[in-house]
């Protein structure tokens, strides 16, 4: 089964983020204050607090592998990505790649023109008031997929083509959807296995992360 769960942090006072950081350990607080602006320490934050609420993990659970990929000793996979206010966590039992994008207008033709050719081709032909939602339903289709593998944006643009719902890559097929679940928002979903099952969004509100004391560091 793969679940999506998603929160929007933008309602959240730094009052609250201190009450929920309480939870953590010194290293994982340590951390989220890596990071300089309260919005990124947020994500960092509720991320992590998604992952150990739906695995049921005490906090300090993640690890870390040899190429930096967290993980967590549970047997599932997941993968985190966020955009605007919105964090989203995905969980799969094989290997997995979120990510999230907000609509929002821009000019984006330099980065297009390191796009796939086929990429480029397609989104010449799409009427200009559609472009920009095209464009990052492209994406968020080819960050999923690079996440999925391992590798991020690190290795180009170019060689990896967003508009195909299946890759090959290595001696496996990743499948690519996307879904329009947050309004405002695209999301895209890689996976090394067909989902045999429909994807479950699932969103957290405010008030019950607050409610929830059931961790321990």
């Amino acid at each position: 089964m793969t679940e999506v769960w998603y929160c929007d942090i933008k309602t959240f006072s730094e009052e609250e983020f201190y009450s929920l950081l309480r939870h953590f350990t010194v290293n994982e607080r340590q951390e989220i204050f890596s990071f300089k602006q309260m919005g990124d320490r947020l994500f960092r934050l509720m991320g992590r607090w998604i992952i150990y609420h739906v695995m049921q993990k005490p906090f300090g659970s993640v690890k870390f592998s040899a190429n930096g990929k967290p993980y967590v000793d549970d047997g599932r996979y997941f993968n985190v990505s966020h955009a605007g206010t919105i964090v989203t966590v995905a969980f799969s039992d094989s290997e997995v790649g979120v990510d999230i994008e907000e609509l929002r207008n821009g000019e984006f033709s330099d980065i297009i023109r390191e796009f796939h050719i086929q990429e480029q081709d397609f989104l010449a032909s799409v009427n200009p008031e559609g472009k920009n939602e095209a464009f990052f339903k492209i994406w968020t289709r080819k960050e999923a997929f690079l996440k999925a593998i391992g590798l991020g944006i690190s290795k180009g643009m170019s060689w990896s083509n967003g508009l195909c719902s299946m890759i090959n890559y290595g001696s496996e097929e990743w499948y690519i959807q996307s879904y329009d679940v947050v309004s405002g928002y695209t999301i895209a979903l890689c996976q090394s296995k067909v989902p045999c099952e429909p994807i479950l969004f699932k969103q957290l509100d405010k008030q019950y992360i607050l409610d929830q004391d059931t961790f321990s560091v």
